[in-house]
């Protein structure tokens, strides 16, 4: 996955602290309006639902636009019964998993939007999951005790 343009609006909040003044890391979005950037968030979310190669053959198989066939069975829509909840969970979890795979360097699998058994129905259990692999290489040089007596 190619790291979406607006990344660059996340900012590191530094003086935030909980109430034991433990410190705490949180962003912010400053966002600006740009075309461009907006069209690459919105195919990037949708993305995250069906990829091209998917939605290609859902619109052969159902004859519908791209707009009507998202609209009816992928995507949640605030006239939805928890179309707002939905829409809104599922966009709060790219964007931290975005967070974490594009700024913080984790591993993110992605998987949450899709197969879902309706639009508004995610699948129970995490909700992200973000991992590092460090590589760690040894040498190990041996002799045999026994044939140096």
């Amino acid at each position: 996955m190619n790291r979406p343009q607006y990344i660059n609006w996340f900012v590191e909040e530094n003086s935030v602290k909980f109430e034991d003044g433990i410190p705490i890391t949180c962003y912010r979005l400053n966002y600006s309006i740009d075309d461009e950037v907006c069209c690459e968030l919105a195919l990037h979310i949708r993305q995250h639902y069906e990829t091209d190669e998917e939605l290609k053959e859902s619109l052969k198989t159902t004859g519908k636009s791209a707009e009507e066939y998202l609209k009816t069975f992928i995507i949640p829509q605030k006239e939805d019964v928890l179309g707002n909840t939905s829409r809104a969970n599922d966009f709060t979890e790219i964007m931290i998993s975005d967070l974490l795979e594009f700024i913080h360097q984790y591993t993110v699998p992605r998987c949450k939007q899709r197969n879902r058994s309706g639009k508004t129905q995610s699948e129970h259990g995490t909700d992200i999951i973000a991992y590092k692999f460090n590589l760690v290489k040894f040498q190990i040089k041996m002799t045999n005790y026994l044939l140096l007596k």
